[in-house]
């Protein structure tokens, strides 16, 4: 199974925006870098006009079996994931039996820090649209967020104009049985063992089917659990993100996403967003929870309290939260921008 990476939890404890302010005109945001700089993995990036080192190269291993063409895949996503994070003329190739990967990390001469560099770079970063059946407070067992006692009561999408953690954090419903379509106001009962739904237990992200139904948690960024979503099958992939950029929406760090054309873009998105929106089977909550390697980032109302669905446009879509840094936006820029690892990689 892949592994789950603790220390990156918090940077993909995320709200995305979904709401119409988020569709403004781009002069609503001030951008910064494109899909990550050095800054993404918390390291300095060579300079240059220095004497740069020709690169240290270290051997990670699949955290499972994967194909020779998986394997090539592979390797041309961290070559461009640490291009990204702002070193260049980075390799990776695959080793000769296919089980991992050899890179190199151009200017540096020590295995420790290119591993500190490529620690937050080797997860599989698997993004996936899923619409959210029910709403669950942490079960007993987890350690409860002081981000569950910050949530939006009203049921309202998220607003990017909020300066609180209140009103930048999606609301909890407390979802008494697995098809909950209400949404309630989350209240102290909701982080007891008495709670509605804490006896539903909570699916490992390694264990997550994301063609079936799974009980997710959202976490802050200590890793204590915010609300946890009962989700069903996955109606988008990652795949449907062109681009993605670290910028500043109103002030606050966030990350652009830029949507492909056609029905496996934004018109896929649009179609279960309009799902949701509508309540509809498929999505009996209203809301559209986004996951990142079984986590949940947000799952946010789409369009709550607007008389009638307007699709989003393409680049109209923003992650942010209340904790966000630049470090943290332009690290999950990369990911998102340089798409999916067939699976995660530990050092050999």
């Amino acid at each position: 199974m892949p592994r789950t990476r603790t220390v990156l939890l918090g940077v993909f404890a995320v709200v995305v925006v979904l709401t119409g302010a988020a569709c403004g005109d781009d002069d609503e945001t001030t951008p910064t870098t494109d899909a990550g700089t050095s800054a993404a993995t918390g390291t300095s990036a060579p300079t240059t006009g220095t004497s740069v080192p020709a690169g240290v190269t270290v051997t990670y291993d699949f955290d499972e079996a994967v194909s020779a063409s998986e394997a090539d895949a592979a390797a041309a996503t961290m070559a461009e994931r640490l291009d990204a994070a702002g070193y260049p003329g980075s390799t990776a190739e695959p080793t000769p039996d296919d089980t991992g990967l050899e890179i190199t990390v151009a200017g540096v001469d020590d295995e420790a820090r290119a591993e500190e560099i490529l620690d937050p770079l080797t997860v599989a970063a698997a993004l996936y649209f899923r619409p959210v059946l029910a709403v669950y407070p942490p079960a007993p067992d987890e350690e409860v967020s002081d981000y569950a006692d910050d949530l939006d009561p009203t049921g309202g999408s998220v607003d990017p104009t909020a300066d609180t953690a209140t009103d930048a954090t999606t609301v909890e419903g407390t979802g008494t049985d697995d098809t909950a379509t209400d949404d309630t106001a989350a209240d102290d009962t909701s982080t007891t063992t008495t709670a509605a739904g804490t006896d539903i237990a909570t699916t490992a992200p390694d264990a997550d089917d994301p063609d079936a139904t799974s009980v997710l948690a959202q976490v802050d960024p200590t890793g204590a659990v915010v609300q946890r979503f009962g989700v069903g099958p996955q109606q988008l992939t990652g795949t449907a993100v062109q681009s993605a950029s670290s910028t500043q929406l109103q002030g606050d760090w966030s990350v652009k996403m830029v949507m492909n054309p056609g029905t496996e873009g934004i018109d896929g998105f649009n179609a279960i967003a309009q799902q949701c929106y509508e309540q509809a089977e498929v999505c009996p909550t209203g809301r559209l929870a986004i996951e990142l390697d079984g986590n949940v980032l947000t799952a946010p109302g789409v369009r709550t309290g607007e008389p009638s669905f307007t699709p989003f446009s393409a680049s109209g879509v923003f992650i942010t939260a209340p904790w966000f840094t630049q470090d943290l936006t332009e690290l999950l820029a990369v990911l998102i921008s340089s798409g999916t690892l067939p699976t995660s990689l530990s050092p050999a």
